[in-house]
């Protein structure tokens, strides 16, 4: 079994091989078939970040792989007209592409993801990098195990490495080892203990203060307003989402006094109305005298933990506060005065939502299927996955909502696979009359621009 270790790295290596120094049995397929997957398990338990949680589905991730190069050799041989080929090949193949799968793996934990923030195209270029060594193996490999032209060759080498890359862009292959984040979030120190009455007693002249400050739009023009929710105020991923979103609508998307953001903080927990769900109907009910509610668009923004119960995490220290439920986040947005809303959750589980205020007039985003996690709130972060894809990578670079939803859902899907996590398949919803409005209203605001830059010369 060793010989054939070593005439692999030879074959991987491009050093002269011979398929009679390979010792080809049923045990020498099965021995490197354990081999293949002990090495998995070990790599995995190298590149995830502890506390670990094992995952015995793992198995059935290198089970499918295997049965996808037994596939691909069997079709190779039949390219190659060598029947016995099928029995050979995979033998051979699984000994070299043990060292090139090693090798990425150390390189993208070392390499790829520590430059990755300055060198994002890295993570493609390794990815590209092992496909074309894969695809040399499976060359060599198949032609030292049959007979037959050149050309059959490359053709049965290309096939067998599509079917060994192939399903894992259309199936979850599921690692051995995931991170504990459950057990994370239980090592957190606790947040400090607030001043509870008082930050409650002045949430009243605070949300009034930030409605005083907001401007009504006006007649025969469409305007957006934006309203930011951060509701897991004791990490500061959330608050920094918000911030970032608010700024960057100013900038982009609504005219100055048209924002609003609910905030918990509990580094600076007085700066902003609570996100609360009071908080919320208060200024929805408030903006019905700022608004045209048949012309202007709400966009509300939430970024929180979600539970499974697809509920919206609301928490700041001691506070004694509650979550939304979906059912009642659907209701707080059907009595608003708004007609036109564009809402986006980023949130665990947040696909939940989805039926609570699907209609014609709605654009919904949300980070996650109803039965999936999203990924990327840690102490840590300065943006959850959805967050930074969405609004740092997608929004600041698109004008339609929905073209940065699909670039963002691109996005978060790359990180997932680089990171092992199973995907949260962010989730959209556009109603017919509302992406009719969205046009209008973009339209209306490049010849707001244009009349802008004219008068400005």
């Amino acid at each position: 079994m060793f010989h054939n270790l070593v005439q692999g790295l030879r074959l991987a290596f491009f050093l002269p091989a011979s398929s009679i120094r390979f010792r080809l049995s049923p045990g020498a397929f099965w021995f490197i078939a354990a081999l293949g997957a002990l090495i998995s398990l070990l790599v995995g338990l190298y590149a995830t970040e502890p506390p670990r949680i094992f995952q015995a589905e793992g198995v059935f991730s290198e089970t499918f792989l295997l049965a996808s190069i037994l596939a691909g050799s069997f079709i190779a041989s039949k390219i190659v007209g060598d029947p016995y080929s099928q029995y050979r090949t995979p033998t051979l193949f699984l000994n070299s592409i043990i060292a090139p799968y090693v090798i990425y793996s150390v390189f993208e934990q070392e390499i790829t993801l520590t430059y990755y923030s300055d060198y994002p195209e890295l993570f493609w270029w390794s990815y590209y990098a092992l496909i074309a060594w894969t695809l040399a193996i499976a060359y060599r490999a198949v032609k030292l195990s049959s007979s037959g032209a050149t050309p059959r060759h490359l053709l049965a080498a290309l096939v067998l490495t599509i079917l060994t890359f192939l399903p894992a862009h259309y199936l979850y292959f599921y690692d051995f080892w995931i991170t504990d984040y459950t057990q994370t979030m239980a090592q957190k120190p606790e947040a400090p203990t607030l001043d509870a009455e008082r930050i409650l007693s002045r949430q009243g002249p605070l949300l009034q203060k930030q409605l005083d400050q907001m401007q009504a739009s006006k007649p025969g023009e469409q305007d957006m307003f934006f309203i930011g929710y951060a509701g897991w105020g004791d990490q500061q991923v959330f608050a920094n989402e918000v911030a970032f979103a608010k700024r960057l609508f100013n900038q982009q998307y609504t005219q100055s006094g048209r924002e609003l953001i609910l905030v918990n903080d509990v580094n600076n927990p007085e700066g902003s109305p609570l996100a609360t769900a009071t908080n919320l109907e208060t200024a929805l009910n408030h903006m019905e005298t700022l608004i045209q509610p048949e012309e202007d668009i709400l966009f509300l923004f939430i970024t929180s933990h979600g539970g499974s119960d697809h509920s919206i995490a609301t928490q700041l220290s001691n506070l004694p506060l509650n979550d939304i439920p979906a059912e009642k986040l659907g209701k707080i947005l059907d009595a608003s005065p708004f007609k036109w809303k564009v809402v986006v959750v980023s949130a665990c589980y947040s696909g939940g939502v989805i039926p609570y205020m699907e209609n014609e007039d709605t654009l919904i985003i949300t980070a996650a299927k109803p039965d999936r996690t999203s990924f990327g709130c840690s102490d840590d972060a300065e943006f959850t996955y959805f967050g930074r894809a969405f609004l740092v990578e997608s929004l600041t670079q698109n004008a339609s909502f929905v073209a940065a939803f699909d670039q963002a859902r691109d996005l978060v899907s790359r990180w997932e696979k680089r990171d092992g996590f199973t995907p949260s398949e962010p989730q959209i919803r556009v109603g017919e009359k509302i992406l009719q409005q969205l046009v209008k209203w973009s339209e209306g605001r490049e010849n707001t621009e244009i009349k802008c830059q004219t008068q400005c010369e």
